[in-house]
């Protein structure tokens, strides 16, 4: 699984009761997704259940997700229950999508693209990241400021993501030969014994972490050097968008809506990932608090002030169908993006497009 898709990571205290009670109701039982839309006694569609296959562990990088339900913006919206499916290193969420065992996932361009390529009848809706989270780290007293700055210098690159370093050097006119590649995993412990002059990282992970042992570090995103890249695309099956086209818009509205709350208040929705929802996984509440504050930049962005969190542009969506070709991945916007549903949902609720 590429570390794009698994490690993409993201209010106070009034949501504690809240979050219990939305806890609560994963257990319960619910109407299946294939059942027709009901309606409810204050006259919402009544969606039942909504299968959400999460692309990683119940960290922070949901918590969007998690104050949607928590807060009561999946029930508004007239889901009966929201079951958040655990992902991890042995899941690899859209084909579980493509299948029809949940209803909605995010995950990376690069693994998007692959499964329509292969026959899958997916689609991307929404962008949780205008940007990828993909960069580089190095050590702040040794900084490497740019592409450029890599030539000469021991670089740690995942296996996994070599084919995409080759193709963001080529894409900087940086020779492979002018680097040093030195195979390492996602511990960033190599940087800190300078093993490498630089790692590849996810910038809200592998930096925060090894901020939180006292180093300081430089970062800068791949998407700012010629790479520019839509990252966490929330991805449904295409015939969803007509059979269960209200389904989806509310399922949107709700994420929209969490998401807001998540980059306003990001200690929140890292106390419900510690407490609630990943409260088997021994997570640290600063830490999750720290990853939340690192991934707000790439969610919440200047654009997006005015055209809405989860919006897209034509041009983002162009430069990310550029970007995946400069990998080898040959997909067209059309095939890859839909974002119709995305229209009507801000075209009915103007107020979700406003700025925080």
């Amino acid at each position: 699984m590429d570390v794009v898709q698994r490690r993409s990571f993201i209010k106070g205290a009034v949501l504690g009761v809240a979050a219990a009670g939305g806890a609560a109701s994963l257990l319960t039982g619910c109407t299946p997704d294939a059942a027709p839309p009901a309606q409810n006694t204050s006259g919402a569609p009544k969606h039942g259940r909504l299968d959400w296959q999460l692309a990683w562990i119940k960290n922070v990088q949901f918590s969007g997700s998690y104050i949607a339900h928590a807060n009561g913006y999946y029930k508004a919206g007239g889901f009966d229950t929201v079951n958040f499916l655990s992902g991890g290193p042995t899941v690899v969420p859209v084909p579980v999508v493509a299948s029809g065992k949940a209803f909605v996932t995010t995950a990376a361009a690069e693994q998007v693209a692959g499964a329509i390529l292969q026959g899958a009848d997916v689609v991307c809706i929404a962008s949780l990241y205008e940007k990828a989270a993909f960069g580089l780290m190095s050590l702040a007293d040794k900084p490497i400021t740019s592409p450029q700055g890599m030539k000469a210098k021991r670089i740690g690159v995942q296996v996994t993501n070599t084919g995409m370093f080759e193709s963001f050097l080529s894409a900087n006119g940086v020779n492979r030969s002018d680097v040093t590649v030195v195979p390492v995993q996602f511990d960033p412990a190599p940087l800190t014994t300078r093993d490498v002059d630089g790692m590849l990282c996810m910038v809200t992970v592998q930096p925060v972490s090894l901020n939180q042992q006292g180093y300081q570090v430089a970062t800068w995103l791949f998407n700012d050097f010629n790479y520019p890249k839509m990252d966490g695309l929330y991805v449904v099956r295409r015939e969803t968008l007509t059979r269960k086209r209200d389904k989806v818009k509310a399922m949107l509205k709700a994420e929209i809506r969490g998401w807001r709350d998540a980059v306003l208040k990001p200690e929140t929705g890292a106390r419900l990932a510690v407490d609630v929802y990943g409260s088997d996984l021994g997570l640290d509440v600063r830490a999750e608090t720290d990853t939340a504050k690192a991934q707000n930049p790439l969610i919440y962005t200047a654009r997006r002030k005015t055209e809405g969190i989860l919006s897209s542009s034509a041009e983002l969506r162009e430069q990310t169908v550029q970007t995946l070709g400069l990998g080898g991945i040959a997909i067209t916007d059309k095939n890859l993006f839909d974002n119709s549903v995305l229209d009507e949902v801000f075209a009915e609720s103007p107020e979700l497009r406003s700025g925080l």
